[in-house]
């Protein structure tokens, strides 16, 4: 029974090759280091992945998106030839999307002039300025319901 004694510590695991006592207090700190690290690091990398709070982005409620008072020069890929300035006279914004529709191939995006009752399919790398009565309306792609 003095044999057992001697080479049982407690709190401690005895190495087969040499018996030196191997402390379990070390192991059992270095372990929970390791998992605190883990996930320490998990959350520090999950929240910079998530750049935006999914309740604050902006959702799709119709087919095109209005940017008020800018407007774009007509795009030059209409008419019989494909070199015409795109100009449409539309007495309504239901009639200016309509018109855009019906001309989908080259309209991903119009102004609308309600006071002139123009519309235009503007070429989308064209250069934006303001206008006080027109408006510039994107294609939407899909449509999403408020949460």
């Amino acid at each position: 029974m003095d044999a057992f004694e001697d080479e049982y510590k407690l709190g401690c695991v005895l190495r087969s090759e040499n018996k030196a006592p191997f402390p379990i207090g070390w192991l059992t700190f270095s372990i929970v280091l390791i998992v605190l690290l883990v996930i320490v690091l998990y959350f520090f990398f999950r929240q910079r992945t998530q750049l935006v709070e999914p309740s604050t982005v902006p959702t799709i409620r119709a087919r095109y998106a209005v940017v008020p008072n800018i407007v774009k020069d007509p795009s030059k890929s209409c008419g019989s030839s494909g070199q015409d300035e795109c100009t449409f006279p539309a007495n309504t914004l239901t009639k200016a999307v309509e018109l855009c529709e019906l001309h989908h191939k080259i309209c991903t995006e119009f102004a609308y002039d309600p006071v002139s009752g123009t519309m235009n399919i503007t070429d989308p790398g064209g250069t934006r300025r303001s206008s006080q009565q027109g408006n510039l309306y994107l294609q939407q792609v899909g449509s999403i319901v408020q949460p």
